[in-house]
């Protein structure tokens, strides 16, 4: 097939609109692999609660198992500069907290179950 002068042009310039579409696109998205994590470092005996922290003290992880209303993991994730959100895999499963942005709070509260739990802060 022969492409005139004028047409591939065109499709230059439609390719050219097309990348710069994506490009914007992939540009604006705030996605990383990294994250703080923990397992549970005593029983679920009593109530205990410890703190994380990482990327050069900019992220926080909170996290523990309380007793108060009922058994419960909990996960309260920050960072200071980046998009997060906190996560927790225990006997139920994972359990996500909403995405926050930078200086946010993200918590994941759920019902306690397994001897052994993870704790997160993605960002």
């Amino acid at each position: 097939m022969i492409i005139h002068k004028k047409g591939r042009l065109f499709i230059a310039v439609i390719c050219m609109v097309f990348l710069s579409a994506f490009g914007s696109a992939f540009a604006s998205m705030n996605v990383s692999a990294a994250q703080l994590s923990a397992t549970n470092p005593r029983s679920f005996d009593e109530p205990w609660e410890r703190y994380l922290s990482g990327d050069n003290g900019k992220a926080s992880l909170k996290y523990g198992y309380n007793e108060f209303a009922f058994n419960e993991d909990y996960a309260w994730a920050t960072h200071a500069t980046k998009n997060h959100y906190a996560s927790i895999y225990n006997g139920n499963g994972w359990h996500t907290g909403p995405n926050k942005g930078a200086n946010g709070v993200s918590k994941i509260e759920v019902r306690h179950k397994g001897s052994s739990v993870s704790y997160y802060c993605n960002y």
